[in-house]
């Protein structure tokens, strides 16, 4: 999941869910997010509108795990494992 500035897209904001899957938003609030985040923290997408996990195949990929599923399959844990 990306969240990104998306003024293209302005005229949708709040009336219709036309992303491909990022969270798009308008300059000002894509400023005001950046301003209070920092690279790698973690953010929920919730809501009735929120598209949630895309199905194995379409998109897949490691945000589509819990945690603990992340864990088992890390690099990590894998060279602990053949040790």
């Amino acid at each position: 999941m990306y969240v990104h500035a998306a003024p293209w897209n302005s005229g949708n904001f709040g009336s219709a869910n036309t992303s491909s899957g990022c969270v798009g938003m308008s300059d000002a609030n894509a400023a005001a997010f950046y301003e209070s985040v920092q690279a790698g923290d973690l953010f929920e997408v919730v809501g009735s509108g929120s598209k949630g996990k895309a199905d194995i195949g379409n998109g897949y990929g490691e945000w589509n795990l819990s945690w603990d599923d992340w864990k088992a399959r890390s690099a990590l844990n894998a060279a602990s494992q053949n040790g």
